[in-house]
């Protein structure tokens, strides 16, 4: 998958040319980060290349004197290569490598409409991402929901067995069914979900998925603190959130979600790239601006001290 031919083509930069998403999608999900960005001997990235293509068929879509059947054509590939650029997207390809400025000795050489064929691709790429970012909340949900399943099932199992009071059952049974719980697996699992990789957010949301779930199997009572819902406090109905296993600032912190610390993760990544007015994925969009370095949680040793632990930067 990595070799490449006379110029420097790989099959991940052949996939990007000839508009195969399937294709692309395959080979970016088996390629090594570093092979991702890889440059041909004309030092185009695979996402140069189908940011190129993506916008030289809307080009001759839009350009009155295109054959209708070359129109056709260009109409069916455009999809492909946005999904291609979105595969890429996902295993970290970088934005940056599609540059909108060259440098002083270079403009002197370069054409202006080169310059803006450049930014026009930069573009099509960042509103690509924008799709990634805003599909990314429902599959880390997913993911952490599949990597609990197991547990799940082996404490629903276990629960009404036990020869303990109703209101201990659901407690033991989910303590018993931690002790087998595969921790390795779950990590795999998770990062195969969720889809993104090799990129700084793509480890945090990561990090932050597999920290909810080894919190849910070992620190919680019960699939009832994970999932949070309603309690009857006092004859009212309140609302209990969900398991709430990240902290900020440190012990004694403010608590979080994990949708707020994956949906913070997202927003950060989207602003990174003028892209925050963009973001629209069913999360709530108020949440509050934290700096990534204090997000982390709270560990508690068998002598009851408590500890902050930092979640990864990258």
């Amino acid at each position: 998958m990595t070799a490449a031919n006379g110029i420097g083509w790989t099959p991940l930069q052949t996939a990007a040319l000839w508009s195969s998403p399937h294709v692309a999608d395959y080979v970016c999900r088996k390629l090594p980060a570093d092979q991702i960005n890889r440059r041909d001997n004309s030092g185009d990235t695979p996402l140069d290349t189908a940011a190129f293509e993506l916008d030289r068929c809307t080009r001759e879509v839009q350009d009155p004197n295109t054959p209708e059947a070359t129109k056709e054509r260009h109409r069916a590939e455009i999809p492909n290569y946005k999904l291609i650029i979105r595969s890429l997207l996902r295993v970290g390809a970088d934005i940056s490598s599609i540059p909108i400025e060259e440098d002083r000795h270079q403009r002197q050489l370069v054409l202006p409409e080169h310059a803006a064929v450049r930014r026009r691709q930069r573009q099509l790429a960042l509103t690509e991402y924008a799709t990634v970012l805003n599909e990314l909340g429902p599959p880390v949900m997913a993911a952490v929901n599949a990597a609990l399943a197991p547990h799940r099932s082996l404490a629903a199992l276990l629960t009404p067995r036990l020869a303990v009071g109703p209101q201990e059952a659901p407690i033991v049974g989910w303590r018993i069914a931690s002790y087998l719980f595969d921790m390795d697996a779950a990590q795999e699992a998770i990062s195969e979900a969720i889809g993104v990789r090799h990129s700084g957010m793509a480890r945090r949301v990561c990090a932050a998925a597999e920290h909810f779930v080894r919190s849910a199997v070992y620190q919680a009572s019960s699939n009832r603190e994970v999932v949070g819902g309603t309690a009857d406090v006092g004859g009212q109905l309140v609302r209990v959130p969900q398991l709430q296993c990240f902290v900020v600032g440190g012990v004694g912190g403010r608590k979080m979600e994990l949708r707020e610390v994956v949906q913070r993760a997202i927003l950060d990544e989207a602003a990174k790239w003028g892209l925050a007015g963009e973001i629209d994925n069913g999360f709530s969009k108020d949440v509050a601006v934290v700096e990534w370095g204090a997000v982390g949680w709270v560990d508690k040793g068998r002598d009851g001290r408590e500890t902050f632990r930092l979640m990864p930067r990258t």
